[in-house]
């Protein structure tokens, strides 16, 4: 048997309840809180945090020709090194963040639904809908960051490395915070449970 953390993995979200799914149960569970609070207030950390970096190129953009003028690897690896630091912040700051909304959501209660075949296809289905796109999401995000990176260390175009770690962060949360994984464990063994 497959070792998990916790036997809830959330599926789906319409706005309203969440849809999570039991691994030791094979049953669903609903919870209901609305995402527009959570929503408003990831908006609003989203421009502090854009208010923040969009400083950052502006400062960047003027100063990339001069750089480029005297830019070597030690010099490109020591501002590397600082944009990371920098980055560890955000990350820090963001994990707090989603850690109380996350907190906030595990103190609602888990209700148990009984759906019927055709709700559970449509569940699923946008549920893969989801899950296909924060991939692809995924997936882009990493393939940029790696190419803004080896750019970096190429052109040293100063503005690549910290849109690279800002991809990377979007990278992280995508993975860690949303459970990407175990949504989509969930999702595969509801299918085959079904025979969808």
């Amino acid at each position: 048997m497959i070792h998990r953390e916790k036997s809830y993995a959330e599926i789906y979200h319409d706005g309203n309840q969440g849809y999570y799914y039991n691994f030791d149960t094979k049953i669903f569970y609903i919870k209901s809180f609305e995402t527009p609070n959570y929503q408003k207030e990831n908006l609003e950390n989203i421009k502090k945090y854009s208010s923040i970096i969009t400083f950052l190129v502006l400062i960047l953009i003027p100063i990339n020709n001069w750089y480029r003028t005297i830019a070597n690897l030690k010099l490109n690896l020591i501002l590397a090194i600082m944009f990371i630091v920098i980055a560890l912040v955000v990350v820090n700051k963001l994990n707090n963040i989603v850690s109380k909304q996350k907190r906030n959501i595990d103190n609602i209660s888990y209700e148990k639904m009984e759906f019927d075949k055709e709700k559970i296809a449509n569940i699923i289905v946008s549920a893969e809908e989801l899950s296909n796109k924060l991939l692809f999401l995924l997936v882009i995000s990493l393939f940029i960051s790696l190419l803004l990176i080896m750019l970096y260390f190429k052109y040293s175009v100063l503005i690549f490395f910290p849109i690279a770690l800002m991809l990377l962060i979007l990278s992280r949360l995508l993975l860690e915070n949303i459970d990407f994984f175990e949504r989509k464990n969930a999702i595969n063994e509801i299918k085959k449970q079904y025979n969808f």
